[in-house]
């Protein structure tokens, strides 16, 4: 996109250059964030993901990594989209737990300790979530 800019305003390299460059770069880094974000809020994390990577390959690419705004909003979708895979850990564990306990009243003993075994490996898998087993 930033690239394109220099061919559209038919410029030359030089100081000018690299300011409209920063001003077509920085901006699309923000707006990548903020959509990351919206998809973390509808709990597409793999959308969000990839939001972050293009505007971290922006950033890098423009030197847009020192920038105060970048990087707060760079920091908020990371630890957002941690946070909602944390909740969607302990989601599934819950309904594994919930799972076991309905196997275990039809005397389903085997299911239910299937279902707790898996409720137990995606906590153990995700231990940086820092979710209880019991």
């Amino acid at each position: 996109m930033a690239d394109s800019l220099l061919v559209a305003q038919e410029l030359t390299e030089g100081k000018d250059v690299r300011k409209n460059i920063l001003l077509a770069a920085r901006p699309r880094s923000i707006e990548l964030l903020y959509e990351g974000e919206g998809h973390v809020k509808n709990n597409d994390l793999k959308a969000a993901r990839s939001c972050y990577r293009r505007s971290n390959d922006l950033q890098l690419k423009y030197g847009l990594q020192t920038d105060p705004d970048i990087v707060k909003h760079t920091t908020s979708l990371r630890k957002s989209i941690f946070t909602q895979e944390c909740i969607n850990v302990q989601q599934y564990a819950d309904s594994c737990y919930n799972k076991g306990q309905f196997f275990e009243i039809d005397g389903k003993y085997l299911e239910a300790n299937s279902a707790y075994a898996s409720g137990i490996s995606i906590i153990a898998t995700n231990n940086e979530c820092a979710i209880s087993k019991g």
